[in-house]
Formats: C-alpha cells, structure tokens, sequence
C-alpha cells in the first residue's frame, strides 16, 4: 500500500479514481476498503472490514453504501472519520 486515509488528497478525487473491496475470501465475506488512483497509488482506508456488497460512491469521494445482508440494513460509511449511519431494511436489500 502507499498510504492511508490521511495520504489521500481528497478534494483531488474525480471519476479517474477507484474504490475497490479488497477481499481474501468470498465476495460474501467482505473486505477492506482501498482507493487506486490514477497514478496506481493504493490507499487502505479505515481499520474496519464492511462485511457486505458495496453499493455505492458519493461523488465527493468521501462516503461509501454498503448492503449488509445478514444484518438486514444499509450502513453509509464516511471514509474519513469512520462514522457510520445505519438503515434497517425489512425484506431483501436491493439498492
């Protein structure tokens, strides 16, 4: 890896940006968050592990949806201070 949360320019992000799942087992198992840029510089961001699917990336840059199936929610995910906004979901989750 080249750098953390804290190496990524942040207000540098545009659609040349990447945001991978980065996972050693079943897509289902989840993973670690990692941003490529465009000069293939790799940031592992945040100490936690979504244990989901990712959805999707505001345009900021700054916050991930991920679907946490087993769980039955949605958690919106801001990758710089970790934070997290839970949505329970009853059903299937199709976002």
């Amino acid at each position: 890896m080249d750098g953390t949360a804290a190496d990524v320019p942040w207000d540098g992000i545009d659609e040349n940006w990447l945001l991978l799942l980065a996972s050693a087992g079943s897509p289902r198992s989840g993973g670690r968050i990692v941003l490529l840029d465009p000069d293939d510089r790799l940031y592992l961001l945040g100490g936690w592990e979504v244990p989901g699917s990712l959805q999707d990336w505001s345009p900021d840059g700054r916050r991930i949806l991920y679907s946490d199936v087993e769980a039955g929610r949605v958690v919106v995910l801001d990758l710089l201070s970790g934070d997290k906004s839970t949505i329970d979901v009853q059903g299937t989750i199709d976002v």
